[in-house]
């Protein structure tokens, strides 16, 4: 299992050059701003802002991040180009397109996604699991089923691992243009617990990447759910009830800002720790730690900037101190649980 955030990246995932994950989330504002920046759906006279963000797992840091109302579909805000080569993208279902997908696959990425319960691919052929001998000559015949009737038909426990065809665009009859389909591998895990299908595709290579192996890299995806939660709670962005626009986006900035650093000297911490520590400081750890010295922390940024003095004993100082906190705090969990109990 993955911990709150990979000190490097390991097994199958370091054959990327990076895995960028995406996600987006909602912002409260006051309900003043309510005209400027309506909720989505139904929430009357509410306001909220959207923070769409792409996270390293390399650098354990973001990536890219945008602002907009509550209403910009997620789906809108993500950009697929020539730097895709070699990473990973792993994204929620708010961003799930077709067109995006093989986009990616045009210039040479690699995805992995759940698939909508809406979807309709067929399936055209089955790389692992057990089937009937009627839907083997189904597909052999190529009468292919579509996924849910696949899935309904075969039992319901194990993996399968499946090629589907998804039909990437339709036909358009006024301009005489042919659908356009491609295949893509498709991986069913049984859930025992609650009784469902859990379907993920992708273009990884069945001979390089098995389906476990799928399951595991999807679970980077957790990182980023973890930075928003961060946001939230330790950089008070949870209920942001400020009725002034303005306002509003600087204190987002500041606190975006506030991360950005965070995380880059995150990074650079990890460096100095010896490699078999490093799993054990994970970042909201570090967020909690970073908030004590922040203001040591900008001081010596400060003077560093627009002083005269040389600043490398404080730095070598608060290095010290930010470790020796990280430590101290990784080993008192225990003591403070039992303390609480009483």
């Amino acid at each position: 299992m993955i911990l709150e955030c990979p000190a490097q990246l390991k097994n199958q995932a370091k054959r990327f050059k990076d895995i960028l994950i995406q996600d987006s989330s909602i912002i409260r504002l006051s309900q003043k701003l309510s005209g400027d920046y309506p909720a989505a759906r139904s929430r009357d006279n509410a306001a909220g802002l959207k923070i769409h963000a792409v996270l390293s797992a390399r650098a354990h840091s973001v990536k890219t991040i945008e602002i907009t109302g509550e209403r910009v579909h997620d789906s809108k805000m993500l950009r697929i180009g020539r730097e895709v080569k070699d990473v990973l993208i792993i994204n929620d279902l708010g961003y799930y397109s077709l067109k995006t997908f093989s986009r990616i696959n045009h210039y040479r990425g690699f995805f992995v996604s759940r698939v909508k319960t809406n979807a309709k691919p067929e399936v055209v052929s089955v790389v692992s699991g057990q089937i009937s001998k009627k839907l083997k000559k189904s597909i052999d015949d190529k009468n292919y089923p579509n996924l849910s009737s696949f899935l309904e038909h075969v039992p319901k426990k194990g993996i399968y691992d499946l090629v589907c065809s998804f039909e990437i665009e339709k036909a358009q009859n006024r301009t005489n243009k042919i659908p356009i389909i491609e295949d893509y591998r498709v991986v069913c895990f049984w859930n025992e617990k609650r009784s469902t299908w859990h379907v993920y595709m992708t273009n990884l290579p069945a001979d390089k990447f098995n389906p476990d192996e799928i399951y595991e890299l999807y679970k980077y995806r957790w990182i980023i759910e973890l930075l928003f939660k961060e946001l939230k709670s330790d950089y008070d962005l949870g209920n942001l009830l400020l009725g002034n626009s303005p306002l509003a986006y600087i204190h987002i900035y500041s606190m975006l800002i506030r991360l950005i650093i965070s995380r880059n000297l995150y990074s650079w911490i990890l460096t100095k720790i010896e490699p078999d520590e490093r799993e054990k400081y994970g970042p909201m750890l570090w967020s909690k730690v970073f908030a004590e010295k922040s203001n040591e922390f900008l001081s010596i940024l400060h003077q560093n900037l627009f002083g005269n003095k040389d600043v490398l004993e404080r730095w070598n100082w608060l290095e010290k101190s930010l470790r020796h906190l990280a430590k101290s705090r990784h080993e008192k969990p225990r003591f403070s649980q039992r303390f609480t109990v009483f």
